[in-house]
């Protein structure tokens, strides 16, 4: 179902609200007027405008240089279309009051219509004065990004190495809502609404030789049909997720991996790997912000960073489900350790039954004071990682990542695997401490804090997942990228 559908829908039925309400007043007073009709069409008039407002900025300025988020109406903007169904059950107390209240409410969103109607007249301006940019900028690499609203962490994690790097970059963003969720960066981000717009920006970046993506997203063939550029995919987590073997892989010209174990991954799945496709690079992000310990040290501070459920059932990882909660209930009950929760941002988004979950982990989490970061926290995860003694995750990125803390890591088994099975199937797991039950955490973790036998074990999957490189991941990157710039 296409975004436009989807709003149309959810508007279709404020509008239907809006008439019911005046269905019943006619009714009811048996006539209706002019100036009483007048104040229901300015309000289904309101809700209507205020539905289409994206989708006409977005096509207002199709290729633009984004520098600001005026483009995202707030919250309280956001909500008025359901306010005002209650305009014609105003009309029963006073038809002056009703007036008022739709006035007040286009008066509220005045602002962003005026805003609106600017950037209509100044399309061509804007679009001009950002290709001028661009062409300026003289780029040499391109970080290309799409998806679902929420998916900025993606390409949030490798502005860091971009701007270390100092090579000319730039970011094409194909929906605004992600430059929305992106961390404050240097580097030119520009939007393109539509294929020709991506190559509009392409084509107005002659110096452009690489483009790079974090994630494996239908729009991405929009790019790829450039073939005098390089095209890499550098993925934005290294794990043994099913996801991460698909044909789809063998359109890039090179896939930047994290090391031996996800080359073994994805020749073990039958891809037709070519000769110098695969390039290990570790994980450069992790390397430059994550820190190690050089003892085992007692476990005070637990960081609980689950998964989300995926698009399809047969890689749904998460333990945002009765084994999470009793985990979570567990740890708080105790009262040996502070918690730190930090659930996927997708989470609930495909399972109705894993938002539910979700909902009560979160209600427990704030009437016990636990340390929660939702999707809008400022807090990074490798932050949350630093602050942490022991990880509590699932079969996703975040486990490989945070071996490069030599810290403990557990493993929530949501799919009862009988551990030879999930050893083979997924080897990231062999570096962690299987919990089965969620009831049985603190008997776990005291285990652990007794004796962490799993160090060693753990420094052999980080080099087979991450490589151990005689310099570092960033320099091993850096050599990769830069060495087709210079071809």
């Amino acid at each position: 179902m296409s975004i436009l559908t989807k709003l149309l829908n959810k508007n279709a039925i404020i509008n239907f609200l809006t008439l019911l309400g005046l269905v019943l007043f006619v009714y009811l007073q048996d006539t209706i007027s002019f100036w009483q009709l007048l104040p229901v069409i300015l309000a289904i008039g309101l809700q209507n405008a205020i539905a289409l407002y994206p989708l006409v900025e977005r096509a207002a300025v199709p290729v633009e240089h984004m520098i600001h988020t005026k483009a995202f109406l707030p919250r309280f903007i956001k909500r008025i279309p359901q306010i005002l169904i209650l305009t014609p059950i105003l009309l029963f107390i006073d038809l002056m009051l009703s007036y008022v209240f739709v006035l007040t409410a286009i008066l509220l969103t005045s602002y962003y219509f005026a805003y609106l109607a600017l950037r209509l007249i100044q399309r061509k301006q804007l679009k001009g004065e950002s290709l001028k940019l661009l062409k300026k900028t003289n780029p040499k690499v391109a970080i290309y990004i799409s998806g679902l609203e929420g998916v900025a962490y993606q390409v949030n994690q490798w502005l860091p190495v971009l701007e270390k790097m100092a090579i000319p970059a730039i970011i094409i963003v194909r929906e605004k809502s992600i430059y929305k969720g992106m961390k404050p960066t240097p580097i030119p981000t520009f939007y393109a609404r539509a294929q020709i717009d991506v190559e509009t920006l392409i084509s107005n970046a002659p110096t452009l030789k690489t483009v790079l993506y974090p994630a494996n997203t239908m729009k991405n063939v929009q790019a790829l049909r450039f073939y005098h550029l390089n095209h890499y995919f550098i993925n934005h987590g290294e794990s043994d997720k099913a996801v991460n073997q698909s044909k789809l892989l063998m359109a890039y010209d090179k896939l930047l991996v994290g090391g031996p174990l996800a080359e073994k991954r994805l020749r073990e799945a039958g891809l037709p790997i070519r000769d110098g496709q695969i390039e290990h690079v570790g994980r450069p992000q992790a390397e430059l912000f994550l820190e190690q310990i050089e003892q085992p040290q007692p476990i005070k501070t637990l960081l609980y960073a689950p998964t989300w459920e995926g698009f399809v059932d047969n890689v749904n990882y998460s333990s945002i489900n009765e084994l999470g909660y009793d985990m979570v209930k567990t740890i708080i009950n105790t009262q040996k350790y502070k918690l730190i929760f930090k659930p996927h941002p997708y989470t609930g988004r495909k399972q109705a039954k894993n938002a539910q979950y979700l909902k009560r982990i979160l209600q427990l989490c704030k009437e016990n004071n636990v340390d929660i970061h939702l999707p809008d926290s400022s807090a990074e995860l490798h932050d949350l990682m630093n602050q942490s003694d022991a990880l509590i995750t699932d079969i996703s990125s975040v486990l490989n990542e945070y071996l490069i803390t030599n810290k403990p890591i557990i493993l929530c088994n949501t799919k009862h695997y009988p551990l030879e099975e999930m050893n083979q199937e997924f080897p990231s797991t062999q570096a962690a401490y299987v919990l089965n039950d969620g009831k049985e955490i603190d008997k776990l973790l005291t285990t652990i804090d007794q004796q962490d036998t799993m160090q060693a074990i753990r420094y052999a999957i980080r080099t087979a997942s991450l490589c151990d490189f005689k310099d570092s991941a960033f320099d091993q990157f850096t050599r990769v990228i830069k060495l087709d710039l210079a071809e």
